[in-house]
């Protein structure tokens, strides 16, 4: 089994004051730079009009502190977890007799993709607030460069188990098909064709994503402020695309998996 964290924390969201209600989008470089999906503001929070620092916002300590310490002493333990699960994972899928199978070659890749996602946001996090170093605002080249990895491993992980699922799907409603179409050769076809396409999909980020500057606050990753289609259409596509279009594709197939189990237990 591979291990999975998708993290975004932002501490000035914790004591949430009523003025950034309002936010729409987590790309936006002014109140929507107040959700952390991205990891882009952790000094404090936007309003349409001014930044608004931690002193200024309503004070919650208890809540400050036991996110911090979440943050502090759980994440190096999820992240050494999942390192060594997805480490374990790949050692047994490299076996010979694994790689005769063309599901040992999905779950290999996911394996590696897994341990992306969880070094490119868990441990950035982490070591953000540990030593105060925030690897996305180091230069435009990181910034984009940080932003690209992360879009290309949500989208690699939540895609490779679709196709998990749509390998399972033709083993068990076409056996005999499976002999030809479900082989390791295909298999890495497939892989490298998802990841082309992912690839190729997200390269805009290297002319659409800036590091931006503002006089009253720190330096954010995001589109620039008059970009409608990535401050405001973009979210939904992305949302669409590594979140709810995965999740329906699976869970129908999954349905249509369990079927002919279910069919034969009220049999029995």
């Amino acid at each position: 089994m591979s291990f999975q964290l998708i993290v975004s924390v932002n501490f000035a969201e914790l004591p949430r004051c009523a003025c950034v209600d309002n936010v729409t989008s987590p790309w936006s470089g002014n109140a929507d730079n107040a959700t952390l999906d991205n990891d882009n503001n952790y000094n404090g929070t936007y309003d349409n009009d001014h930044y608004i620092s931690d002193d200024d916002q309503p004070k919650a300590p208890m809540a400050r502190h036991a996110a911090v310490a979440l943050v502090r002493y759980l994440f190096p333990v999820i992240i050494l977890v999942g390192t060594t699960g997805n480490a374990l994972s790949a050692a047994v899928m490299l076996r010979r007799r694994m790689r005769a199978t063309s599901i040992y070659c999905y779950l290999l890749v996911l394996a590696l993709v897994d341990t992306l996602v969880l070094y490119v946001s868990a441990f950035k996090t982490w070591l953000r607030f540990v030593s105060g170093v925030e690897w996305l605002h180091a230069s435009t080249l990181s910034c984009r460069s940080l932003m690209f990895l992360l879009l290309i491993a949500l989208h690699l992980s939540a895609w490779l188990i679709v196709v998990v699922s749509a390998d399972r799907f033709v083993a068990v409603w076409m056996p005999l098909r499976a002999m030809t179409l479900c082989t390791p050769r295909r298999a890495m076809l497939v892989c490298a064709a998802i990841i082309g396409v992912i690839v190729a999909a997200n390269l805009h980020v290297f002319w659409t994503i800036h590091l931006i500057q503002y006089d009253d606050g720190p330096p954010m990753c995001v589109p620039l402020p008059d970009d409608w289609f990535m401050n405001v259409a973009f979210n939904y596509i992305k949302f669409a695309s590594y979140s709810a279009v995965p999740f329906v594709a699976s869970s129908a197939l999954l349905a249509v998996l369990l079927y002919p189990i279910s069919i034969l237990s009220h049999a029995h």
